[in-house]
């Protein structure tokens, strides 16, 4: 994840330079080797999109064979070590499906379960890490008392392992509509979010506490918070190698019972704003503030697209841009006067960092720029 996004992928023995690519809907750099994992900021779109397809056509389907579906929260108490935590949420799942499958095979009930692992910080707490369950569950049959059933048997599951938990904060309730569930609701692409985009969670206040997401938590980090680095480094290690999200074996032929989507019209490609080449030397400057430079980028080229030609010829050996009135007023002029030769010269930087500041969207306003 440290060096996710920050070198050319080489293609033929040979590196490739990265390229900056605006459109009228973002922007990114191509070209760059990923990490691929699942917690990266840079690479769990990929994930998370996957994903939220296939709880969404798994919970249509369900809906088609006539089932009944819920959404559970499961919960135990805080910790401070996020590996044990975890290790004692998996138990947990394997007695409580082991008991819930045995009540509801006498019952005649057929159960089709996708889990998600969920986890909130408080750095400044000693039980650091609130790491819980969310689940699907569709329910094929009639069992009376259901809701009861489930969180009762997670209980006694729970004291199987001399663990306390309470049954007020296990959350069980009907799932009347994908797009709709309560609190869960506010996501955007309904309730497949929930359960596919934790990563992206802001916390909450709970008390005098403050409960950060997993974004949030890595802003405490890049701020230079120790105390949240440690629990960064102690999470990582604790789900290295785990399943944040595991789907049942039935999940597969729910996902094929859904309806088929209308065919949409041919979506337009987003209009292209610059596609530019980053040298190399370029390149190991840009790259510690490559996200702002992005953001600033499609920015100005979405509000202001002729200011782009700054970063098209500031990477070039002369310059061909003709400064506005405002920038020529915050001193843009004075540092690309008298610039000789190609490269990140001290000067060409600081041209740059300026141009950025000026440009940056202010309520996007980062302290980086400062």
């Amino acid at each position: 994840m440290r060096e996710c996004g920050l070198h050319p992928i080489p293609i033929d023995g040979e590196v490739v330079p990265p390229q900056l690519v605006i459109t009228a809907r973002g922007g990114h750099f191509s070209g760059l080797a990923t990490c691929k994992s699942q917690f990266c900021p840079n690479c769990m779109a990929r994930f998370k999109s996957e994903r939220i397809t296939r709880i969404q056509r798994g919970l249509k389907g369900a809906k088609e064979d006539g089932r009944s579906r819920y959404f559970i929260t499961l919960t135990v108490p805080r910790s401070p070590s996020a590996k044990e935590q975890i290790q004692t949420l998996s138990k947990l799942w394997t007695i409580w499906s082991k008991m819930i499958r045995y009540r509801m095979a006498k019952a005649g009930c057929i159960g089709t379960p996708v889990r998600s692992l969920d986890t909130t910080f408080q750095p400044e707490n000693r039980n650091v890490f609130h790491s819980h369950f969310h689940v699907i569950y569709t329910l094929k049959g009639q069992y009376e008392g259901f809701e009861e059933m489930l969180a009762q048997c997670w209980k006694r599951a729970a004291a199987s392992m001399s663990v306390k938990v309470s049954l007020e904060a296990q959350d069980i309730r009907p799932i009347v509509d994908d797009e709709e569930i309560g609190k869960y609701a506010a996501k955007f692409w309904g309730m497949g979010s929930e359960m596919a985009a934790f990563h992206q969670k802001e916390g909450k206040l709970n008390g005098n506490q403050k409960s950060y997401g997993w974004m949030e938590l890595m802003g405490l980090v890049s701020d230079g918070s120790v105390k949240a680095t440690r629990a960064y480094r102690d999470f990582l290690e604790a789900v290295k190698g785990y399943k944040t999200i595991l789907f049942a074996h039935g999940w597969k032929e729910l996902e094929e019972l859904a309806p088929e989507e209308e065919e949409e019209e041919e979506k337009e490609e987003p209009k292209e704003l610059l596609r530019l080449t980053v040298p190399h030397e370029w390149w190991t400057h840009v790259r510690h503030f490559r996200d702002d430079l992005v953001t600033v980028a499609h920015w100005v080229g979405v509000q202001k697209p002729e200011k782009l030609g700054f970063l098209e010829n500031l990477w070039k050996h002369d310059y061909d841009y003709e400064l506005s009135e405002e920038e020529d007023a915050n001193g843009l002029s004075a540092r690309l006067l008298g610039m000789e030769g190609a490269g990140p010269t001290p000067d060409r930087v600081e041209s740059l960092m300026a141009w950025m500041s000026l440009n940056f969207p202010k309520h996007l306003w980062s302290k980086r720029l400062d």
